[in-house]
């Protein structure tokens, strides 16, 4: 566990309300999700990323992180907001376009227009149905041999439960659930990476996958 993850964990226990003043904690710790040689960097350098789609963007902290070697990003998220912030700080960069997200669970791009979707450090906390919706438009608005690599809950202990109840706020999914919702979705999973967080062995995990 990395002081960067144990710092993350700190903060999403103390902002109750995760609101704005979160988004603005957090802007400085996403170094390890960039650092070469860990996993969150490997796999994401196995996308395509002319036309790339991030999915819970916030104020841009992963945004602005993406190697500058795309044609275009577009980056969501349901915070009104997140999105003012972020399009006030990068929104002179041409190639990145900020949207609300207006029911958190689709993408506002044309069928098989998009090369890669990613999201980091955000769908650990969706419900189950949720990342369903989004592994759909994902299929929907990839290139066929496009790529997508999701950072989820890998915690399945606590089905009926509440989120909040659960280590770290993970929600309930594992890594065997999200393949089942790819193969529904004409995704094939690619690798998966079991990610041990705030003290939670195997809490999370990173799924590669891409449109068959």
């Amino acid at each position: 566990m990395s002081k960067f993850q144990d710092e993350i964990v700190e903060l999403w226990r103390t902002d109750k309300s995760h609101n704005y003043e979160y988004f603005s904690q957090v802007e400085n710790l996403a170094d390890g999700f960039w650092t070469h040689g860990e996993a969150f960097y490997t796999l994401f350098e196995q996308l395509d990323r002319r036309r790339i789609v991030e999915i819970a963007c916030g104020q841009g902290r992963h945004t602005i992180r993406v190697p500058r070697d795309y044609d275009s990003l577009l980056a969501l998220d349901t915070s009104v907001d997140a999105i003012a912030e972020a399009q006030k700080r990068y929104g002179d960069i041409d190639c990145i376009r900020f949207v609300v997200s207006q029911d958190g669970s689709s993408v506002p791009a044309e069928d098989g227009s998009q090369t890669a979707i990613f999201s980091y450090d955000a769908m650990v906390h969706f419900e189950p149905l949720t990342i369903h919706a989004y592994l759909s438009e994902a299929s929907r608005v990839l290139r066929p041999g496009g790529k997508g690599l999701f950072h989820h809950s890998n915690y399945d202990k606590n089905p009926t439960g509440r989120f909040t109840d659960s280590p770290c706020w993970r929600n309930y999914m594992n890594k065997d659930l999200f393949a089942h919702f790819c193969s529904r979705h004409g995704l094939c999973v690619l690798e998966q990476v079991e990610i041990d967080w705030g003290g939670e062995k195997k809490l999370d995990c990173l799924s590669l996958f891409q449109k068959t």
